[in-house]
């Protein structure tokens, strides 16, 4: 019996354990589930939207598709990047949307021969730039000059327009001493209201320790006639990966907000003579 004592204790005591058990499991599972799913929960959803922005924050096309990316009307603008050949047309499209999404390299050629539209949100605005071809230059057929135009006027949709007439500073060619007039043949005579030069090697003024002021006060006098018909309205860019200052995208999107309410993109599309 001495020997039986201790082994029946021992018996006994795993007997207590499922009284225990049930008393602590009911306390720790609640609780747990609550701490847990309050944190993962907000985690989760801020992941879900900044996935959701960032993929809806910009958007390319070049097939007119209105776009889901944007969001009234009133808060949407499309700038149309216009000029000769070798001016920096599609380079500026990439300093403005700060990605290159628009081939650019130095060519005799030219080196963009179809429209082409990427959205992006840039400075609280919905912008569509569209980069286009030449169409200013007198060795291209008729057919080829309207099918670019009309091309143009399509990715527009019916948002208001912004032509951003490309020249590069420091180069003033015969060609683009009756650009106007060519750009008021193809959009229509009033398109002056909607238009602002854009300055491109804005560096070259750096290096020589100029500012805009300074060449515009001793550009050529066809020149000034040009940018007197446009309000005075200019911006200076430079297109250098290393060099490019973002305050001249502000300073773009500033110009485009002081204009004159601008011509819906529906209603100008009927200007289109060429």
């Amino acid at each position: 019996m001495l020997f039986l004592l201790p082994y029946c204790r021992k018996l006994d005591s795993p007997q207590q354990q499922p009284d225990q058990q049930p008393e602590q499991q009911p306390d720790q599972q609640p609780e747990q589930q609550s701490d847990q799913q309050p944190d993962q929960q907000p985690d989760q959803q801020s992941d879900q939207q900044s996935e959701s922005e960032q993929s809806e924050s910009q958007t390319e096309t070049t097939d007119g598709r209105p776009s889901k990316v944007f969001k009234t009307e009133e808060e949407r603008v499309n700038l149309v990047l216009l000029g000769m050949t070798g001016t920096g047309k599609s380079a500026t499209g990439n300093t403005i949307l700060r990605d290159k999404h628009f081939t650019s390299r130095p060519s005799s050629n030219p080196v963009t021969t179809e429209c082409k539209a990427v959205e992006r949100e840039i400075c609280g605005t919905a912008v569509r730039v569209i980069d286009t071809p030449d169409i200013f230059d007198d060795e291209i057929s008729d057919e080829v000059r309207r099918e670019h135009v009309k091309r143009c006027k399509d990715l527009c949709q019916s948002e208001p327009c912004v032509y951003l007439l490309v020249m590069q500073v420091g180069r003033f060619t015969d060609g683009e001493r009756d650009i106007m007039t060519k750009l008021e043949r193809a959009v229509g005579e009033g398109v002056h209201k909607q238009t602002i030069i854009l300055f491109t090697c804005g560096e070259e003024l750096q290096r020589a320790e100029m500012t805009l002021e300074d060449f515009l006060d001793s550009c050529q006098p066809d020149l000034k006639r040009i940018i007197e018909k446009c309000n005075n309205r200019c911006v200076l860019f430079e297109n250098s990966p290393v060099l490019t200052d973002p305050k001249q995208v502000e300073t773009l999107m500033q110009t485009v907000r002081e204009m004159p309410p601008i011509t819906r993109g529906h209603d100008h599309s009927r200007c289109i003579l060429m």
